[in-house]
């Protein structure tokens, strides 16, 4: 089965900059807006200042659009 739409492909990539590069590409093939959905933190002041290797990889803001494909890694 040939895949004909850019959509279609898995990615496999071994840098976050590769991936946040493939994503925004997949974002902009969709031709939608975009929300940005920042996060609520509950926790003191170091948990703000928290990269995301320190939160279990999530990021402190989400991009979604209608049409687009997500994969959740993590059960939350």
């Amino acid at each position: 089965m040939e895949c004909n739409r850019f959509s279609d492909v898995v990615f496999i990539l071994t840098l976050w900059v590769n991936v946040d590069k493939v994503n925004i590409d997949m974002f902009r093939s969709l031709n939608r807006p975009v929300a940005k959905i920042l996060a609520i933190h509950t926790g003191g002041p170091e948990i703000r200042r928290a990269n995301s290797d320190v939160a279990k990889g999530l990021e402190a803001q989400l991009l979604l659009a209608k049409g687009a494909r997500i994969m959740l890694t993590v059960n939350l």
